[in-house]
């Protein structure tokens, strides 16, 4: 009998976290388009070139932020130590959770586009 709560509390749990990874994925996809109906491509050393507090991109899954005007905000969280970089993990922690699916809704209004390979 133990057992069989035991994996029905595991299996819900499961269930939990691949539909709150699957939410999180989701939203990091609505990507602002350009007139064409494209996601902006935007490369590495394109991102990595906006790393300052006044021209801020952060990277997070495969989706790209311009956060300068969330930055202004005192009242939000600090990302300028990831300006021009892959905030991911900071953003998304190992474990997705409700935390997590907000700090990214916070700053969905800024995505200008997806990361891809450059030369």
């Amino acid at each position: 009998m133990k057992k069989k709560f035991i994996f029905a509390v595991s299996l819900v749990v499961l269930i939990a976290v691949s539909f709150g990874i699957y939410q999180i994925f989701k939203n990091s996809e609505n990507s602002i388009t350009q007139n064409n109906g494209t996601a902006q491509e935007i490369t590495i050393h394109e991102l990595m070139r906006h790393n300052s507090v006044n021209d801020c991109w952060i990277l997070v899954t495969s989706s790209v932020y311009d956060i300068t005007p969330f930055l202004q905000n005192k009242s939000n969280p600090d990302y300028s130590s990831d300006c021009g970089t892959d905030a991911t993990k900071k953003i998304i922690p190992t474990t997705p959770n409700n935390e997590s699916q907000k700090r990214l809704n916070a700053i969905n209004q800024y995505n200008i586009g997806i990361i891809v390979p450059g030369n």
